[in-house]
């Protein structure tokens, strides 16, 4: 595959657990693409392989288009059936480097301390 196509290549992971939300909600799915740095989250109540999948398919794949190539770090709930159905649909590659080492997909877990440190100095001006 060519390098450098917009949309080719996007990074996915789960953070959480976080304290619950108003509406149940305890779990960031993000996902971000390679070329332009652009992010897409969404909080979720439970982080299964189908609520993933739902999210590719809902913010991702719908707004943007089919993707080449999906990097995760290997966990369960990037790794499910419906993570793979959905791969093998778009006739894409799921790369899971190596698991238990998130430096390996350090776009996605960057933007997850960014917007971490964000909620944390809103909180801090709030209390």
């Amino acid at each position: 595959m060519r390098g450098g196509d917009v949309g080719d290549r996007w990074a996915l992971d789960v953070a959480g657990p976080f304290p619950i939300a108003d509406g149940g909600q305890r779990y960031v799915i993000a996902a971000l693409e390679y070329v332009t740095r652009y992010a897409v989250a969404v909080a979720v109540e439970r982080h299964t392989a189908e609520n993933v999948a739902s999210f590719l398919m809902s913010e991702v794949i719908l707004k943007f288009g089919p993707f080449r190539e999906l990097l995760t770090d290997g966990a369960p709930e990037l790794t499910g059936k419906a993570i793979e159905k959905l791969v093998a649909m778009l006739q894409a590659m799921q790369i899971n480097p190596v698991p238990y080492r998130p430096q390996m997909i350090g776009l996605v877990e960057r933007f997850h301390r960014t917007w971490k440190d964000c909620v944390a100095t809103y909180m801090e001006r709030e209390l």
